[in-house]
């Protein structure tokens, strides 16, 4: 009977010490995670480039989307290219865009606000933007 109440001690003490060697670990990863992210948005954006996939599953729940589309709007964000007031002022025409974009409209007839998108450009196509591309991801 003793060494069954010996051997019983045992087991807790043996459990308490991997407890505490846990929460110790999972301390110690929360403030390795915390440093890796004080670059952010390196390594995912490089030179206002970003540089990674977000991936949802088919049967991701509604939350994980929202997270994922949050994340993607944060790289987004990110990856754009600071204009100041200064390097194109309003009305010059120094203003540049560069990577995947379509100019709505022209000279002529431009997309201004409250305009809808249809009286100045009737279609866009894989054409005019690479983002409409169809294709399959390996």
């Amino acid at each position: 009977m003793r060494e069954k109440v010996s051997f019983n001690r045992a087991i807790k003490k043996i459990a308490a010490v991997s407890a505490g060697i846990g929460m110790l670990g999972a301390t110690l990863t929360g403030a390795a995670g915390a440093s890796m992210l004080e670059n952010y948005p390196e390594p995912f954006v490089t030179d206002f480039q970003m540089n990674s996939l977000v991936v949802i599953g088919a049967t991701a729940q509604t939350a994980d989307v929202i997270g994922a589309a949050n994340v993607l709007a944060s790289l987004q964000r990110a990856s754009a290219d600071p204009v100041t007031a200064q390097d194109a002022p309003r009305g010059s025409g120094a203003l540049s865009l560069s990577g995947d974009n379509f100019p709505f409209g022209d000279g002529a007839n431009l997309l201004e606000i409250g305009e809808r998108l249809g009286d100045v450009e009737q279609t866009i196509s894989e054409f005019q933007l690479d983002a409409l591309k169809g294709g399959v991801i390996t």
